[in-house]
């Protein structure tokens, strides 16, 4: 006769189903490798550009110090985490539970956003960052590609997984 009094190493494993907890992680970890996404293809078009790789990065530091192009990246992905915990919570969470949830185009609900962030980088780029010596066009199209990859991180998530024999 078995007792089940010690549940063992299974029971860590078990994913609970707390779907506020799930959003927050998924956000966190999709708004990184966006992010990450978005910062190579800044990094490509400020090549394109005239801008070095190593100025470009340390354009998203402090513009009154001296920053370092590994501060910049670091403080690029942290604030990409953030946002990509905000789409998370307040566009992903709340539709999760509707009917349409399914139909809708994430890649393009995602894009959109991107441009949301985008409108609000233009102020605050021209007050913390010195981004603002990059083309409007660059920044959108990095946005858009960011908000892109978040849809189709979305998309991803959602689809069926495959039955393993």
């Amino acid at each position: 006769m078995e007792s089940n009094r010690y549940a063992g190493p299974k029971a860590v494993h078990q994913r609970r189903n707390n779907p506020f907890a799930d959003s927050v992680v998924d956000g966190l970890l999709h708004g990184m490798f966006a992010g990450s996404v978005m910062l190579a293809l800044l990094v490509g078009m400020g090549n394109l550009l005239g801008k070095a790789p190593p100025a470009l990065l340390s354009m998203l530091g402090a513009p009154d110090a001296a920053s370092s192009p590994m501060q910049g990246a670091l403080r690029h992905i942290a604030m990409s985490a953030v946002y990509g915990i905000v789409w998370s919570l307040l566009i992903v969470l709340p539709v999760r539970r509707q009917r349409f949830a399914h139909s809708l185009n994430w890649r393009l609900v995602g894009v959109g956003y991107g441009v949301l962030l985008w409108s609000i980088a233009l102020i605050v780029i021209q007050y913390w960052t010195a981004l603002s010596l990059l083309p409007w066009y660059a920044l959108l199209i990095a946005h858009m590609v960011y908000g892109g990859t978040l849809g189709y991180l979305k998309v991803r998530q959602s689809l069926p997984k495959p039955v393993r024999s």
